[in-house]
């Protein structure tokens, strides 16, 4: 065999190795979004707001520290023009509330970016979720703009 022939193999090996490792590192569970996603607070609607960003992201490892990663929910929301922040923030919370979720014993609280915040907890057939309500501008997403996060991880 020559010298060329060796070289590619092991090119070749080695490429289909870092190819298992990238699968791997990818690697997700479906058994936590779809749960999440199911619920409620997910596809939360209201007349005062308007979905302008989502994301969702299953439970895995991530690809370069190897850490676990939780799955997630995520939703942003635009106040309409006429919508008082107060007012939005308490529907979601009674929306949360009639889903299920426990809102936690201290109540809401005001953030550190002017808004108001509150997290609560709910079972699920493989354990306990979170879900994080917020309503206030978000620095990073939008320096002047209200907008309503509602977020559920496992």
């Amino acid at each position: 065999m020559s010298k060329q022939t060796v070289t590619t193999r092991a090119t070749l090996l080695a490429a289909f190795a870092l190819i298992g490792v990238l699968v791997a590192g990818c690697s997700s569970d479906d058994t936590f979004l779809p749960a999440l996603l199911a619920d409620p607070m997910a596809s939360y609607e209201a007349d005062d707001v308007r979905l302008v960003r989502s994301q969702e992201r299953p439970r895995g490892t991530d690809l370069v520290t190897r850490k676990p990663i939780t799955a997630q929910v995520w939703r942003r929301y635009e106040l309409k023009q006429h919508a008082e922040s107060d007012q939005v923030f308490a529907d979601a919370m009674a929306a949360a509330e009639a889903a299920g979720w426990e809102l936690r014993d201290s109540g809401p609280s005001e953030s550190a970016f002017g808004g108001w915040g509150t997290t609560a907890s709910k079972g699920f057939d493989w354990g306990p979720a979170r879900l994080t309500i917020g309503v206030g501008p978000t620095p990073g997403e939008s320096e002047s703009d209200i907008l309503l996060r509602i977020t559920l991880d496992e």
